[in-house]
């Protein structure tokens, strides 16, 4: 089966913002191949931004999971909003059981998961889910099913191609202006935390990276919500 066998396609991913980050290359993988498709993106409002920003993807749709998506009948109104757009190829990264329910609710004419992913037998075909590899490049094996892609051009993941729209850089500035009496020449911003206990770095790592960056005339922004 070929890439170019469909006109439009869906990918899924309603984690966090970012795993949202590291499947974007499945969309600009699909370009690659297939520049003419029409690619729609299902994601949470917090990420919503971040892939219209993303030059691969031409419709974002809002899943809001935590909001007006929640119940069943959400998810049942969301897909039914979904299947007027005739999906014809989804990729599900995303292994959750909303996700599958959305896969098979917009009625594509075939579908790619995770064996790992909830339900996973609803999928027209399910693909291993290795374990010791980049994020990146695990996301990229749901298109080892297309007979235009290879191991070895699966693990050259294309790097995504941001636009970032005049309203968020103009917020950039005024953040810039507001923070630095004289616009340092390199930021990095830093952003500790996480909601999984194993993905939290220690306190003492980012203050001793920050004070290394300093060392280097790099200006540590740090981010806390």
């Amino acid at each position: 089966m070929n890439i170019t066998e469909f006109s439009r396609f869906a990918i899924i991913q309603t984690a966090f913002i970012g795993d949202v980050v590291l499947t974007l290359s499945v969309a600009d993988a699909i370009k690659s191949i297939h520049p003419s498709a029409e690619i729609h993106f299902i994601t949470t409002p917090v990420a919503a931004s971040l892939a219209e920003s993303t030059d691969s993807i031409d419709y974002v749709h809002v899943f809001d999971k935590r909001g007006k998506h929640k119940s069943l009948l959400g998810i049942l109104s969301f897909a039914e909003s979904l299947s007027s757009k005739s999906i014809e190829c989804v990729l599900s990264p995303h292994r959750s059981l909303r996700t599958t329910l959305i896969s098979k609710l917009i009625k594509p004419k075939y579908s790619v998961g995770f064996t790992v992913n909830a339900l996973s037998w609803l999928y027209s075909k399910r693909v291993e889910y290795p374990i010791h590899i980049h994020e990146v490049e695990r996301n990229l094996r749901l298109l080892s099913v297309f007979d235009e892609t290879n191991k070895l051009w699966l693990q050259k993941a294309p790097r995504p191609q941001v636009t970032i729209s005049h309203v968020d850089t103009q917020e950039v500035l005024k953040l810039l202006d507001r923070e630095f009496s004289h616009k340092p020449s390199s930021i990095i911003a830093l952003a500790p935390g996480s909601v999984w206990n194993t993905k939290r770095w220690i306190e003492d790592n980012f203050i001793k990276t920050a004070i290394e960056l300093q060392k280097k005339d790099i200006h540590v922004y740090l981010s806390v919500e």
